[in-house]
């Protein structure tokens, strides 16, 4: 397995949310799952994912949600992957 730092979690994390919410599954456990993060970690994460206003917690469902701001960081987080000569 490779090693990831922090910024690649989040941009997994950030992904894989975007896939799953046109499923509705974009639940805690799902995300922890498909990212290979144990449910406590992913937990930690998420939430400072949300006190950075790039996802947001639906209650009621129980889902996670994307916002703008997670959109324009992913593409500032790709740019600099291209410029720094990384195209992933």
């Amino acid at each position: 397995m490779v090693n990831r730092c922090r910024h690649d979690i989040v941009r997994d994390m950030l992904e894989t949310i975007i896939e799953l919410e046109y499923e509705g599954r974009s639940t805690l456990t799902r995300i922890a799952r498909e990212t290979g993060q144990p449910v406590d970690r992913a937990k930690r994460r998420l939430q400072r994912l949300e006190e950075r206003g790039l996802v947001y917690y639906d209650a009621g469902e129980k889902t996670y949600h994307t916002t703008a701001n997670a959109y324009a960081w992913l593409e500032l987080y790709r740019q600099l992957n291209t410029l720094m000569g990384d195209p992933s």
